[in-house]
């Protein structure tokens, strides 16, 4: 099976999806990321966990239509050219186009994550907070 995270942060992908890349492998399964673009040692990082990976660049504190609609044809071409059984969607980007990206692709399953409570239920300015 091929499986594809489709996140907003390169960085992060190992770090908060580490287990489930290691348990997916570990079933005989192919992973794949596509994120944002990221520096030479995450990219190091996800070669070196066998995880390949693709740099789709994305506006991610904007809703600027034609910038979101580049990101989600991308993606679509992407997720085509992999063949995905499965696309895992997390963060707010990747979750509105990308879910729809991979529907459009056709094949797997698609399974949207939100994660974290966002600053939106959290009370106080999430200025604050930083």
């Amino acid at each position: 099976m091929r499986l594809v995270l489709l996140g907003r942060d390169a960085n992060r992908v190992l770090a908060f999806r580490g287990s489930l890349i290691t348990a997916a492998q570990a079933a005989g399964h192919e992973v794949f990321a596509i994120t944002g673009p990221g520096d030479a040692n995450t990219q190091a990082a996800l070669r070196a966990a066998d995880v390949a990976w693709h740099a789709v660049p994305m506006d991610g504190g904007s809703i600027h239509p034609l910038r979101d609609l580049a990101y989600r044809r991308e993606v679509e071409r992407l997720l085509r050219r992999i063949r995905a059984d499965a696309v895992l969607a997390y963060n707010p980007k990747p979750l509105a186009h990308g879910t729809v990206a991979a529907r459009r692709a056709g094949g797997g399953r698609v399974v949207a994550m939100v994660t974290g409570l966002g600053h939106g239920f959290v009370g106080g300015s999430w200025r604050e907070r930083l």
